[in-house]
């Protein structure tokens, strides 16, 4: 019998549970070696016996008792993070959002009053003994956020501060527990009753402090890479009625980031072309700063393209996103947004080199092949989306208003949306390969099919000149040509389709052609008949492999159908110099206001030099504070892989030769 084999018959569950978090923590503080790592588990078994069942109320009490919970003199708000006391939690709820409100508005005594599930009765006394505890370990200490985390029992908020201080509890707990990467919702307007007779310079100080208290304890936080926490603040956003909302707080949370130069937490800023001036402004001046934030989020094609797929038109303008850009239903909804991926480009190598490949007579035989693949896929994810049950979700189902409301948890769908997302992976690739393929095999016919396939299985060794040409010289996913978008439109459609076709059960699947995977899910991946050699990383987001105007792109973007479930996050990323920004500031922002209106999904900036990233990469020490955007976050470059490094240096030297 094979080790797990034995594993799985004499071994308890619990201590599998316990052990696996152990692991995850060994990886975390850099335990890579066998030895190192059964070192690891064996030194901290002990440390982790409390907390390995399976009642998620009991884990919360019997970690937070071995916590240190002591309030330290000149904390700023009492926030306990201790990424030794956490325990294993299979499929949890995380990458989502919480409903703040429900803590904001009632006290957990009451909470517990409107509820009858049981599961959820035993979660807010969890949470009661908790405050206990904090209250029991500092009753010496005189502290106004103490005062605030006692009226947690009995009283709702009662000021900004106050709600600050309940955010801050209930986001501790949801990391202790395991739910990750857990966003904080539309914090301007759940919030906006708190600031209403506030001066703008009382909220900074209380919005600076919160944002650097959310910042604490980042590296834990993080996922596969550092700085990839979750922790993202939506602002802003068109109203039913079509008038854009805005307050004081949409303006100072990104003021305060700006001026904090922090990498997390980050901010999405909702846009829609009847915005104010002064807040696009706004947020473009904290974007050329190179902090990578806010992500821009267009409502009017995000808001419709939701209310088409099927959620009502009220939810559909309450959106919110995932860990990154994905779009969801903000207190209602128990939806997984990025933990499938649809990979374009490994589906379409699968078949590549077929001998059904090899007879191929034009591109649409090519397609037909290719899209037998997609199905498999399609199929494959839909399975697993609709076999996927959620583990411990008491905590998150205690605060989502639809569980609230139903009082069913969300592993028995008490949530009112349960869809689920999936990201996309190297759709530019494939439309870059289809249409080399068509140029130089069936209209130039330069090199017959089987020719050309086997200089791309030979990584274009001896044919740089044809590489260079596919690169340089033929159209590309990003420029705005009919035929370039007819062919990426006719990919995304018939992915939908197929989808469609194999949908089953309760949930419904979404996907966007967005995806943090462009290089880890491209290195086991052979050269590709657009000049991508054999282990490169793909195409990020929605950009040009080759230098392509801004208004080209937004304008190739405006122009992808993201209807009915295309719309799992789609970003236009740009890579631009600080110079260039500052040189063209307010042309900038004209181009902004434009391309709104021309109708792009979503937007990030990456602003940097690759002098700056050179300088960096040679000399670490003398730029720790210098910030990056990665995927759907920023991180600090000097904390990333060098895959990660060395490709920002390359776009942006790219971009410098387009741009400058």
């Amino acid at each position: 019998m094979s080790i797990k084999g034995l594993i799985k018959k004499f071994v308890p569950k619990s201590v599998v549970f316990k052990a696996r978090t152990i692991l995850a923590e060994s990886k975390r503080t850099g335990n890579k070696s066998k030895k190192q790592k059964l070192m690891f588990v064996a030194k901290n078994y002990f440390k982790y016996k409390s907390f390995n069942n399976r009642d998620e109320a009991k884990n919360l009490i019997n970690m937070y008792k071995k916590m240190d919970l002591s309030v330290k003199d000149g904390d700023s708000f009492i926030y306990f993070i201790d990424d030794k006391k956490i325990f294993y939690n299979p499929n949890n709820y995380s990458n989502g959002t919480v409903c703040y409100s429900l803590i904001l508005d009632y006290s957990l005594s009451e909470l517990k009053e409107k509820s009858t599930n049981e599961d959820m009765k035993k979660e807010y006394d969890a949470l009661n003994k908790i405050v206990d505890m904090i209250l029991e370990r500092n009753k010496d200490k005189q502290n106004k956020y103490l005062t605030y985390i006692n009226n947690l029992k009995t009283q709702k908020a009662q000021s900004l501060e106050e709600a600050f201080q309940r955010i801050l509890f209930l986001n501790s707990v949801l990391w202790q527990a395991r739910h990750d990467r857990m966003g904080l919702g539309r914090m301007d307007l759940y919030l906006d009753r708190f600031v209403k007779d506030m001066k703008s310079g009382e909220i900074s100080l209380v919005v600076s402090k919160f944002l650097q208290t959310l910042h604490k304890d980042y590296k834990f936080k993080s996922g596969n890479l550092l700085g990839d926490t979750g922790q993202i603040i939506i602002c802003g956003g068109l109203n039913e009625d079509g008038t854009y909302f805005s307050n004081k707080l949409t303006y100072i949370f990104i003021e305060e980031l700006k001026k904090l130069q922090i990498p997390d937490p980050k901010v999405l800023l909702r846009v829609a072309d009847n915005m104010p001036d002064k807040l696009l402004t706004t947020a473009f001046d904290c974007m050329k700063t190179g902090i990578g934030c806010p992500l821009l989020s267009n409502d009017q094609k995000v808001i419709p393209a939701m209310i088409e797929f099927g959620y009502e038109e009220k939810d559909a303008y309450n959106y919110v996103v995932s860990a990154c850009w994905e779009p969801f239903v903000a207190d209602v909804s128990a939806e997984l947004n990025n933990n499938f991926n649809i990979n374009f480009l490994k589906l379409f190598t699968n078949v590549l080199f077929s001998d059904e490949m090899k007879q191929a007579n034009g591109l649409d035989d090519v397609l037909k092949i290719y899209y037998k693949q997609i199905n498999q896929e399609t199929k494959r994810l839909t399975q697993a989306v609709n076999n996927f049950m959620f583990g411990q979700d008491v905590l998150c189902s205690c605060f989502n208003k639809a569980c609230f409301e139903s009082q069913k948890l969300m592993k028995d769908f008490g949530a009112k949306y349960n869809n689920f997302g999936v990201t996309g992976l190297g759709l530019a690739n494939v439309v870059d390969s289809l249409i080399a393929i068509d140029e130089i095999v069936f209209k130039s016919k330069q090199k017959s099919l089987v020719e050309f396939l086997e200089i791309v299985k030979n990584n274009f060794g001896g044919h740089e000149n044809l590489r260079a040409y596919i690169q340089d010289e033929l159209l590309k996913y990003g420029n705005d040509d009919e035929c370039v978008v007819e062919l990426t439109n006719k990919i995304i459609n018939k992915t939908k389709e197929l989808f469609n076709n194999n949908a089953q059960g309760k949930r419904r699947i979404k996907f966007g052609l967005s995806s943090p995977d462009y290089i880890c899910g491209t290195i086991d991946i052979p050269a590709t008949p657009d000049g991508r050699l054999d282990g490169e990383p793909a195409n990020v987001h929605i950009s040009c492999r080759k230098p392509v105007a801004f208004t080209e792109l937004i304008s190739f973007a405006s122009k992808l159908d993201y209807s009915k479930m295309a719309f799992n996050g789609n970003v236009v990323d740009y890579m631009l110099t600080p110079t260039f920004l500052e040189d063209n500031s307010q042309k900038f922002v004209e181009f902004l206001k434009l391309a709104i209106k021309k109708g792009f999904f979503q937007m990030q900036l990456n602003v940097v030099s690759s002098e700056t990233l050179i300088k960096a990469k040679n000399n670490p020490e003398l730029y720790k504070n210098l910030i990056v955007r990665v995927w759907g976050f920023s991180a600090y470059f000097n904390e990333l892989p060098e895959e990660y490094k060395n490709y920002l240096i390359e776009r942006a030297q790219k971009s410098e030769y387009a741009y400058q």
